[in-house]
């Protein structure tokens, strides 16, 4: 996904203030591509949308209370939750162990985008590998919970 931002422009464009039936196409689209990334661990929802140009637009469109864009955007986005959570559960059903492999593969990918480097000094190593230790611990114990 970041390698894929050498081919857009990757420059913050203005909000868009004269709306046309194409530019109300757009958002939609780009509400309904970023609820499916929103569901897919390790793609952002806002880096989606920012990638597709139109996330200044629509931040533009909530600080001024512009409900048709608002709308527009919030329709988009709950078919494309519906339609994607539909889609990963055929995958899940059919092809599980594939879904499986790139989800993770997913969560995995992002982690080099996130990471922000190792520590500098002996304190944070400590603390990263205890907290590290932690969030394994609680990711263990919610498993225990769910297959209760």
């Amino acid at each position: 996904m970041v390698a894929s931002m050498a081919f857009f422009n990757t420059g913050e464009p203005e909000a868009v203030t004269h709306f046309t039936t194409s530019t109300y196409l757009w958002l939609f689209a780009s509400g309904f591509i970023a609820s499916s990334a929103m569901i897919l661990p390790g793609i952002s929802g806002s880096f989606m949308l920012y990638v597709i140009g139109s996330y200044t637009t629509i931040i533009s469109a909530i600080k001024n209370l512009d409900i048709v864009v608002i709308g527009v955007v919030g329709v988009a986005i709950l078919l494309g939750i519906i339609v994607m959570s539909k889609i990963i559960h055929y995958f899940l059903d059919h092809f599980p162990f594939a879904t499986y492999a790139v989800v993770i593969g997913m969560v995995i990918g992002s982690i080099f985008v996130m990471f922000p480097g190792w520590p500098v000094n002996t304190g944070e190593m400590i603390f990263c590998i205890l907290t590290f230790a932690g969030g394994l611990l609680f990711a263990y114990l919610l498993g225990r919970v769910e297959y209760k």
